[in-house]
């Protein structure tokens, strides 16, 4: 077997097998540091600044070491770089035989339980359109993974109705145990050689270790922490406590969705826990309405999410706290009637119930209820009662399962609730919390240096624990004051770049005050005028999600680069888009800031909004604070150290060739008010930040700095993305949808039909999806364009219906079965006939994804070689063209696919983006009305004279991109005026309204956009703006 040293060594077998693998010294002293630690036991930290290579420099020594080791990430994004990326590598490069594993927690999988219970129409979410889409994809997956859906938005709320959670999991005696993701999932890494697991679960596994309630990871003596600067914050949000409305809100639900099955035969025990649910829904919401009075007052804090709580505080709430106690009570022992059963813990780990001693002192939880007491009037949940109420006997096993969870849940909430209530550990620091519609009490302990010593390093023989940033001034001192350590080795490796000729760092020379309302434009000024210097190729990171939809909104007006944000796909998506999309942009918020690995120059550019100092008003900051004060020492310490290895990661988790260049532009000075006095002069803080060219201004000798400085306006030429349905290539572009509903010949809803999607030009596409129970369907990923639309049950067939799908609204269909049509038969022949022009025409589709143009270019040739009138091959042809700057060929194309297809719209759309790039407005003007009046035509057209609104608003478009700001508004009114109810004029006369500065006007025009348009495609970034702007 090879030695590190070997593997790592020019011509080694890193080198051989991994194309562009550059020996690195620093990579090659912590793989031999790493490997020293793991023969002779103990604790390593090591701190490995950018381009060092860390996550090789411990996975060689661990892989070599030939013993299972725990690899555990401060992100998900690490840990499936981590997963599917390099431990594949290593295997082909090492030759050495392995097993790996990937854990998640166990909200990011499919419950097949809570899934059979939908299906058979428990509950509201039962009728949910991406029900039949979940429940397809559950027959195929072989993971349960959430990841698989990439169709799906991130924050999909419907997630929640279907996924895995400690409090609803029925452990063994699930009946879908056997063939349950998680059990599949724990079981697979107790087989393996490497688990992959993040802080959060690590967490849970050690304190279901701790309360000898079993395992979660399986059992391992090695265990490397990567970001492990991440894990004082992780520990103390799981070590914590937390009641909220809609815990018990999903507690409420659960028990009449467990009625809803068919579980409760006794019509008397029904009318029982319907009075009970309803009592604990009352009694929630007058005592969440009284914790938020008593620490929020009339008018709120607005600015500030948390606010600590007190014995005194609290108190005020005691008369709703007992009634709410009280509901749960009843709760409890109402499901405890309905069969003789014994409560019993939770064994299935990662509960969030106070059910153990969380924090490894040997201490009992202050929370738990001791079981051998009841309160006045209550049933012991494990003494027989003749008056037990007989379940559906078919099910017995099965709902009484169900009815333990959820008794065991109501004990654990109240139990939790009643130490929160009581607010007085002086460990913990307790806090309200505000989120949207949510109100939570919470407690979290102040220190949890102890709870990670003794729950986690302790326990193993080696720990290795590594980031790019755990040193501050050179010194690991306060990683190991944070997180406990001891006695340890260390290694800190300087980067392997050469930061003052190879980065900038970029200062703007005027901000505003960030809690500014004028801060959210300055920003996307300063961002606009970076990313066109660095032509897109940048994260840009915020810390607040107003202000980065607000940012995000003006530069989709302001740049020709495509652009992804957060939440729009699950982050494996947004970053495999941003990856093969030249010159993109993406927009996110922390779970970006690291973690993350594109490689090369697709990203050049990282743009930060702030220092992300917890604000000193924050509960925990100002308790440890507090807690620091105590010991004499200075308090501006805690917040400064932690802010300052938070905005180091954002630059460092970058791994580049060493060659690579970029720019790091943060927004706001590096500076900070004392705590003890807002109104202080602000302080300079000296960060240990790498020897960069600190540029006041980035763009000195550029004349766009003279006009920004003078106040010109800051939108001056727009590109041609910003508003136009500008279509992008079959590869590439957004998808749209169909929806509708599938009723009988007598108007009733039909479930379970078979809905029929066909594309009807070019290329064939064929999709299939299933009706609810009220007979509707969705089917989401569709390439704009025609298609054609059937049922079928039962032998019977529906009408056909002809829509046009559009990126800007869904398509909508009614059919009825047994109106008769075409069946299914005729367009699946079409597909077959049209295979070999489909593959020929996907390997484009693939090259163009990958950014080979000329290799799309040429398959897609030979397509239309096979079918002379494929229009679709000449317009993505077109695309690819374009992509390369060469626009007189991708004008050709374009007009190519237009010959073939007169009523092309996208072809239209196209040649509007080619003549925008090359500035002939009056052309682009006249593509663009064209293809939009095509859309409106295939839409069926839009009420209240759409079609010639939707000129009005394109023009508009056309006369924003040529720099005719006036004009373009003048358009945008016109289009209102012909059709008051036309949304996207609202936006977009709002997004000029905000160019003018005209904050009031634009205020109105978002929020009637938001009223037309609730759901429509700006209404988050809507939503956004006007958050920013009512600040």
């Amino acid at each position: 077997m090879e030695t590190v040293g070997a593997i790592f060594a020019p011509g080694g077998a890193l080198a051989r097998a991994m194309p562009g693998f550059e020996p690195r010294a620093g990579q090659l002293e912590m793989a031999s540091a790493v490997a020293h630690v793991f023969d002779e036991g103990g604790v390593l930290l090591a701190e490995a600044g950018t381009g060092t290579g860390k996550t090789l420099a411990y996975l060689v020594p661990a892989i070599l070491s030939r013993e299972r080791v725990l690899i555990s990430t401060g992100t998900k994004n690490l840990q499936e770089q981590i997963f599917f990326k390099d431990i594949p590598a290593l295997r082909e490069a090492l030759g050495i035989p392995f097993t790996a594993a990937c854990m998640k927690g166990r909200a990011n999988y499919l419950c097949l339980h809570k899934l059979d219970q939908l299906a058979g129409g428990a509950g509201p979410a039962a009728h949910d359109v991406f029900l039949p889409i979940i429940r397809d994809w559950s027959e195929r997956t072989e993971t349960g993974d959430r990841a698989e859906l990439e169709d799906l938005p991130e924050d999909l709320a419907f997630w929640s109705e279907v996924s895995a959670t400690a409090e609803t999991c029925l452990g063994p005696e699930c009946p879908r145990y056997d063939d349950c993701f998680v059990t599949r999932m724990r079981q697979h890494a107790a087989a393996s050689d490497v688990v992959i697991v993040n802080h959060h679960l690590l967490c849970a596994d050690a304190a279901v270790r701790t309360s000898g309630l079993g395992e979660v990871i399986p059992a391992v003596s090695r265990a490397i922490l990567d970001e492990a600067h991440q894990l004082e914050d992780v520990a103390t949000q799981y070590f914590g406590f937390s009641v909220s409305n809609y815990r018990v809100e999903d507690l409420a639900r659960d028990v009449e969705r467990l009625v809803a099955v068919g579980g409760v035969e006794d019509r008397h025990a029904k009318d029982e826990i319907a009075k009970a649910v309803e009592r604990l829904r009352d009694r929630a919401r007058a005592f969440f309405t009284e914790l938020a009075f008593a620490h929020r007052g009339e008018g709120g804090v607005r600015n500030e999410e948390r606010v600590r709580a007190t014995v005194e505080s609290l108190g005020h709430t005691r008369d709703a706290a007992a009634h709410l106690t009280g509901a749960l009570d009843i709760i409890e022992a109402t499901l405890a009637l309905l069969k003789p059963v014994r409560l019993k813990p939770d064994t299935t780990g990662e509960s969030d119930g106070p059910v153990r001693d969380r924090r490894g002192h040997g201490k009992r939880d202050p929370g738990r209820r001791d079981p051998g007491r009841r309160g006045p009037g209550r049933q012991d949940p494990g003494r027989q009662d003749p008056g037990s109420v007989r379940l559906q006997p078919d099910r017995d096993g099965e709902i009484a399962t169900d009815v333990l969870a959820l008794a065991r849940r109501a004990g654990a909430v109240r139990d939790e609730l009643r130490f929160l209530l009581r607010g007085g550990d002086e460990e913990y620091v307790y806090f309200v919390e505000f989120r949207g519609r949510g109100t939570f009490l919470r407690a979290s302990p102040i220190n949890v240096s102890t709870i990670v010593r003794a729950q986690l390093l302790d326990r193993m023989r080696t720990t290795v624990l590594t980031s790019a940033t755990l040193t501050v001034d050179g010194a690991f001192d306060y990683v190991r004051a944070r997180l406990g350590v001891g006695k340890a080795a260390e290694v800190r490796l300087p980067s392997e770049f050469d930061f003052r000729r190879q980065a900038i760092l970029y200062l703007p020379p005027r901000m505003p005050d960030p809690r500014s309302e004028t801060f959210a434009v300055a920003a996307g000024r300063e961002v606009i005028e970076v990313l066109r210097r660095t032509r897109g190729r940048a994260f840009v990171l915020f810390t607040s999600y107003a202000t980065m939809r607000a940012v995000q909104a003006m530069a989709e007006m302001a740049l020709n680069y495509p652009i992804f944000a957060q939440g729009a796909a699950p982050r494996s998506q947004l970053l495999n888009q941003f990856r093969r999309t030249p010159h993109s942009v993406l927009f996110a918020t922390s779970s970006f800031w690291q973690g993350v690995d594109v490689v090369g120059e697709a990203l050049s550019c990282v743009i930060v909004d702030k220092l992300p100092f917890a604000p000193p008003g924050d509960p925990i900051t100002a308790a440890r604070i507090d807690a620091i004060r105590a010991r004499g020492g200075a308090p501006a310490d805690q917040r400064i150290r932690a802010a300052l290895r938070r905005l180091s990661a954002a630059r460092a988790d970058r791994a580049r060739p060493v060659q690579h260049r970029g720019v790091l532009c943060r927004l706001i000075r590096l500076e900070v008010r004392p705590v003890s006095s807002s109104r202080s002069p602000p302080s300079r803080i000296d960060v240990n930040y790498p020897p960069t060219r600190k540029l006041l201004s980035f763009f000195q000798e550029d004349s766009m700095v003279r006009r920004l400085n003078g106040r010109l306006p800051w939108l001056v030429a727009c590109a041609a993305g910003f508003a136009l349905s500008l279509a992008s290539p079959a590869a590439a572009q957004s998808t749209g949808m169909v929806k509708g509903v599938v009723k009988d010949a007598q108007g009733q809803p039909v479930d379970g039909a078979k809905v029929i999607i066909d594309m009807t030009e070019g290329v064939s596409r064929h999709f299939e999806t299933k009706s609810n129970k009220k007979g509707e369907f969705i089917q989401i990923g569709l390439q704009s364009g025609p298609y054609k639309v059937t049922a079928e049950k039962d032998k019977l067939t529906s009408n056909t219906a002809e829509v046009r799908v559009a990126i800007s609204r869904p398509a909508e269909v009614n059919l009825i079965l047994g109106a008769g049509g075409p069946s299914a038969a005729a367009s699946k022949e079409a597909a077959a006939k049209n295979a070999e022009l489909k593959k020929t025409f996907d390997e484009g589709v693939t090259a163009s994804r990958a950014g080979n143009h000329d290799e799309a270019i040429a398959k897609f040739t030979a397509a239309a070689a096979v079918n002379a009138t494929c229009f679709d091959c000449y317009y993505n042809i077109a695309y690819s063209e374009s992509q390369k700057k060469d626009y007189d060929k991708a004008e050709a194309a374009y007009k190519k696919a237009i010959e073939i297809k007169a009523d092309y719209a996208e072809a239209y759309s196209g040649l509007a983006n080619i003549y925008n790039a090359t500035r002939k407005f009056d052309q682009a003007a006249a593509a663009s009305a064209k293809a939009m009046e095509l859309s409106s035509a295939g839409a069926g057209g839009a009420a209240g004279g759409g079609g010639n609104a939707d000129a009005m608003f394109n023009q508009g478009v056309i006369l924003w991109n040529g720099g005719k700001v006036a004009e373009a508004k003048k358009q945008f009114e016109a289009a209102i005026a012909a059709n008051p109810n036309h949304a996207e004029s609202h936006y977009q006369l709002g997004m000029a309204l905000v160019n003018e500065n005209n904050l009031a006007g634009a205020t109105t025009e978002f929020e009637t956009y938001l009223k037309l348009a609730p759901s429509g495609p700006n209404a988050a970034t809507a939503k956004g703006i006007l958050g920013t702007l009512k600040k």
